[in-house]
């Protein structure tokens, strides 16, 4: 009982922690080239966004 209380502790401060510092995470994770070349190919996939995207650039 005690085990599973403490886990859900933990859980909720590295979400906590997590939160607070989300584009420190992100843009940690970001300089890594090839999360970065996966997500913006991934995102460019997504139909909606790739012409809502390109409309408002060009």
């Amino acid at each position: 009982m005690n085990v599973r209380l403490l886990k859900w502790i933990l859980f909720g401060a590295l979400l906590m922690y997590g939160y607070d510092n989300r584009y420190r995470v992100l843009n940690s994770l970001l300089g890594i080239a090839f999360l970065r070349r996966f997500v913006v190919t991934n995102t460019l996939k997504i139909p909606g966004f790739r012409e809502k995207l390109f409309s408002s650039i060009f």
